[in-house]
């Protein structure tokens, strides 16, 4: 009696582990959805006070503008999460 109730509890906690590490990859992110940064703004310069010395913005990262559309996407194309392989599987050498 006692080792079914163990072996069941000892099924039930896997289940339970099993299923808990698989859940969050049932959910699929959707593309379509804006995030934070697509509402930012761009701030003016900074404005230093009289006395002070402005920080050296030379090496600050320059952004450019975006000027090729955004490609459209078909409905089965993955999110930018899900980036596509960047390796080929390789051919086998022919040997001599």
């Amino acid at each position: 009696m006692m080792k079914s109730v163990v072996r069941s509890c000892s099924r039930l906690g896997l289940v339970l582990v099993v299923l808990g590490l698989t859940a969050c990859g049932t959910f699929k992110a959707s593309c379509a959805k804006p995030d934070d940064y697509a509402s930012a703004k761009e701030l003016p310069p900074l404005t230093v006070p009289s006395g002070l010395d402005a920080p050296d913005t030379r090496a600050a990262l320059k952004i450019p503008e975006l000027v090729d559309p955004e490609r459209p996407r078909a409905a089965g194309d993955d999110c930018i999460d899900h980036p596509p392989a960047f390796a080929e599987s390789k051919q086998p050498v022919p040997q001599a």
